[in-house]
Parts: C-alpha cells; sequence; structure tokens
C-alpha cells in the first residue's frame, strides 16, 4: 500500500482542520488558545470563561497540538496529539478517523 485511498466511500467529505472544544473557569480572564499542526502555529485567540470550540483549517501532516496560554504567553496547559497526522499509511493502515487528546 503506497498511499492511502481516496476513493473510499465517504473520504472525500474528510476536513483536514484541527477541532477543539475547551472549557475554562472564570479565572481564565487574559488567556489565549493557541493552535499548531505540523510545528506551523494555525490559530492563536482570546478565550474566554466556559466553552471555547473552533475548526481551524490548513491542518498538515505532523504533530498536532493545542496550548492554553496566560496573559503573559506562558503555556499553563496543552493537548498535544498522540500520533503524528500522516499522509500515507501508517502500521499497515489508514487512519480517517479523528483523535481525542487531553489536557495536560
Amino acid at each position: 500500500m503506497a498511499s492511502c485511498d481516496t476513493g473510499l466511500r465517504g473520504s472525500g467529505a474528510a476536513i483536514d482542520s484541527v477541532n477543539y472544544a475547551v472549557v475554562l473557569p472564570p479565572t481564565s480572564e487574559g488567556a489565549r488558545i493557541q493552535i499548531s499542526s505540523g510545528g506551523q502555529v494555525l490559530s492563536n485567540v482570546p478565550a474566554h470563561e466556559g466553552l471555547n470550540y473552533n475548526a481551524v483549517g490548513g491542518m498538515v501532516t505532523g504533530p498536532q497540538k493545542l496550548e492554553i496560554l496566560d496573559q503573559s504567553g506562558a503555556v499553563i496547559a496543552s493537548a498535544s496529539s498522540k500520533v503524528d497526522v500522516s499522509d500515507g499509511p501508517q502500521g499497515g493502515f489508514c487512519n480517517f478517523n479523528y483523535y481525542v487528546a487531553g489536557l495536560q
């Protein structure tokens, strides 16, 4: 298997995006949510108390990361992919499914 078959039923519906949902406490004033894909920052947006969610386009191969930054830009929590996104098969199969990573 040289590459992942994009002729599979439903494969055209896939969108290369990093999706997140983060619930923050009232003490998160001034925080930001930063999304990186393949080592490149795709998004850095203000966060607010309660539910913060988005689908960030532009995902590329490599590691995926979400970071919550405080007012000074220091990382206060992060979530990283356990498996890098690949454009070819890994371990003999292609995975078009999403991956859930918890904050650390």
